[in-house]
């Protein structure tokens, strides 16, 4: 990365993280949020030279979040179902403004937005679409990070603050349906 890049920081998108980032009472998930946003500084994800990339940093926060969202349920089945499906509470805290969200969305190739009746449908269907757009970054990112989806995957499941480790040293883990959902949802690069 350019030393000249001006980055969003974590402290810009603390408050925000606090909010999308809540399913253990110990906050290992914030975190956990942390250090990814730390990897995707590294990476070169976090620059704000630009109105519309500070837009597209501010999402990848969200995306980071519904990625971990979906970890939980699956591994845990954890997660307010409910209320993280409701992607625009979720985007609330990142200060996203309709215009830039547009271009934005116009960028990724979706066809979805057409059966979108009102701006809130659309809003919506915007922010889903670039959440799914960015999966795949967001994986290749912290695949890197991790060194390979073992360690990802075991990162992931170290995030509640109370997890035993000792299952899960040597890269052992005890197998059962919840624990291979969330395996092959890491393994799928963050897809189902």
């Amino acid at each position: 990365m350019n030393p000249d890049d001006e980055i969003l920081e974590w402290d810009d998108v603390k408050e925000a993280a606090a909010e999308m980032f809540h399913v253990w009472v110990d906050g290992g998930e914030l975190t956990f949020a942390e250090e990814c946003w730390q990897h995707f500084t590294d990476a070169g994800l976090t620059k704000r030279t630009s109105i519309l990339q500070e837009a597209e940093t501010r999402l990848r926060l969200l995306s980071l979040a519904w990625v971990y969202l979906d970890f939980c349920l699956m591994k845990w089945d954890e997660g307010e179902t409910d209320i993280y499906r409701e992607i625009e509470a979720l985007a609330e805290h990142l200060h996203l403004d309709d215009l830039s969200l547009g271009v934005l969305g116009g960028r990724v190739d979706n066809d979805d937005y057409a059966s979108a009746e009102e701006p809130d449908g659309l809003r919506e269907q915007l922010l889903r679409t670039m959440v799914r757009h960015q999966r795949t970054e967001i994986y290749n990112c912290l695949l890197a990070a991790y060194a390979g989806v073992d360690d990802l995957y075991l990162r992931l499941s170290r995030t509640p603050e109370n997890t035993d480790e000792s299952c899960y040293e040597d890269g052992a883990w005890s197998p059962s349906n919840q624990n291979l959902r969330a395996l092959l949802f890491v393994e799928q690069g963050f897809q189902y």
